[in-house]
């Protein structure tokens, strides 16, 4: 029975300290099914001037079951009329550890589009970015990078971080916008936001584990 006892206590372990809403594979938000994400909704300071934008909120990402890593996808549509802009949490003992660009569609039209991070509820900047501006604008954001046609199937949350070096290939726990934006045709896309155990989360539990199991065969006179 020691095994059994240990990996019970482990499971109840991990899920106090991760403690997201969902493990596994789950869609965050299909805009087919549930409607268009938030084009942003302005948030005034004390002079009515815009600080800057809210938009949907998705809710914690999936938190990872063992060696699989949790996946919170969000698929939906963008075109030069359209900002899609939400939040996501990274919770407690995960990592953020892959943003994959799993589908991007413009009928052949354009081969990228633009995300945007930052590591607040709020995001700061003014939508619907004219391009003559964007020099200015994009090194205050968290992070930013054009993907598409190129980026199909793998990892572009790097990318994103290495643009103004806030981050490298992950990101700890925290609550996150993500902004996207197509200035050209409507395209098609879907982000799968892949999560990890944080590093050091598992040895913790691992060796409270072993010490509980040490306390319990000495109790014992095992």
């Amino acid at each position: 029975m020691k095994l059994p006892i240990l990996g019970l206590m482990l499971s109840v372990g991990m899920g106090w300290l991760i403690a997201p809403s969902a493990f596994g594979e789950i869609v965050l938000h299909d805009e087919s099914i549930q409607g268009d994400l938030s084009n942003g909704d302005p948030i005034f300071d004390s002079n009515f001037d815009i600080i800057g934008y809210t938009g949907d909120d998705l809710g914690a990402l999936p938190g990872a079951m063992g060696s699989t890593p949790g996946i919170g996808s969000v698929i939906g549509q963008t075109d030069f009329q359209q900002i899609d802009l939400f939040t996501i949490e990274v919770t407690a003992g995960s990592t953020w550890d892959e943003l994959r660009l799993t589908n991007f569609d413009s009928g052949g039209a354009d081969n990228n589009l633009f995300i945007a991070i930052e590591d607040s509820e709020l995001f700061p900047e003014n939508f619907f970015i004219d391009p003559g501006e964007f020099s200015a604008l994009r090194n205050s954001f968290f992070g930013y990078a054009l993907v598409g046609t190129a980026d199909l199937g793998g990892d572009v949350l790097g990318k994103i971080g290495s643009s103004n070096n806030n981050f490298g290939d992950d990101l700890g726990p925290g609550i996150y916008s993500v902004y996207i934006q197509q200035t050209g045709p409507a395209t098609d896309y879907r982000f799968d936001f892949v999560t990890v155990p944080e590093p050091g989360s598992v040895t913790v539990l691992l060796l409270g584990g072993a010490a509980f199991w040490a306390r319990r065969r000495r109790r014992h006179g095992v």
